[in-house]
C-alpha cells in the first residue's frame, strides 16, 4: 500500500511541476500592425525563418518559444493555428500593407530556402519593391519573467534587385510576468511583438523606401 501511495504522490508532484508547461499556444495570428504611411506600390513580401533550431530541425516551424515547468524544464510552444511562425508573420505584415493601399504578392519560403532562392523567385513576379525579412532569432522564454529575444534583418530591394536598405533589429527584453496562472502572457506577448513590428516598418529609413 505504501508503495502505491508513494507512486501516486510522486506522479501528482510531477504533474503539478510539469503540467503547466504542456499545450501552450501563443495567438500571434491576432496581431494588427498599423503603418504610419500609405502607398500604391506593388510589394513582393517574404519572411525567411533562419532560426537555428528550426533550420536544424530540432524545433518545428511553428515554434514561438519556451514555457518552463516549476523546476525550470523548458517545453516548446507553437502558434495557435499551427501555421509556421514565418507564415503568421508574413500574413500579418501583408495585411498591414494591404490596409494602407499597397498590393502584395507573397513569396513563400521553407526553412531550407536561401536568401538567393527567395530573391530569384521574387524576380518572377511583378513588383516595385521586394520586402525581405530574415529571422535569425525570435522566441520568448516564460518562467519567473517573460524574456523576448529577436534578431531580424529587414531588407528592401527595388524591381531590378538593387538593395535599397538593410536594417538589423536586435533585442533581448523582459516584457512581463511569468506564464503561470492567469494566461495573460497570451495577450501581452503578441502585443509586444506587434509593437516591435510596427517600429521596424515605420522606421524612417524603411518607410521612405516604400
Amino acid at each position: 500500500m505504501k508503495s502505491k501511495e508513494l507512486i501516486l504522490a510522486y506522479s501528482c508532484i510531477i504533474l503539478t511541476l510539469s503540467g503547466c508547461a504542456f499545450g501552450r499556444k501563443i495567438p500571434y495570428e491576432k496581431m494588427q500592425v498599423n503603418l504610419s504611411f500609405s502607398g500604391t506600390k506593388s510589394i513582393a513580401l517574404s519572411v525567411c525563418d533562419q532560426r537555428e533550431m528550426v533550420v536544424d530541425g530540432s524545433q518545428k516551424p511553428d515554434f514561438v518559444g519556451y514555457t518552463r515547468s516549476g523546476v525550470g524544464i523548458a517545453y516548446p510552444m507553437g502558434t495557435e493555428s499551427g501555421k509556421s511562425f514565418a507564415q503568421v508573420l508574413q500574413e500579418t505584415v501583408a495585411r498591414s500593407f494591404t490596409n494602407k493601399g499597397f498590393s502584395v504578392v507573397v513569396i513563400s519560403s521553407t526553412r531550407q530556402s536561401s536568401l538567393a532562392d527567395i530573391i530569384a523567385k521574387a524576380e518572377g513576379a511583378p513588383f516595385d519593391r521586394l520586402v525581405l525579412f530574415k529571422i535569425n532569432k525570435m522566441h520568448s522564454d516564460f518562467y519567473a519573467a517573460t524574456i523576448f529575444f529577436y534578431d531580424v534583418v529587414l531588407e528592401i530591394y527595388d524591381s531590378k534587385g538593387e538593395l535599397l536598405v538593410s536594417k538589423n533589429f536586435q533585442k533581448e527584453q523582459n516584457i512581463g510576468g511569468s506564464a503561470w496562472g492567469t494566461g495573460k502572457y497570451q495577450e501581452y506577448t503578441p502585443a509586444y511583438l506587434q509593437s516591435e513590428l510596427e517600429s521596424w516598418l515605420n522606421d524612417k529609413s524603411v518607410s521612405e523606401k516604400l
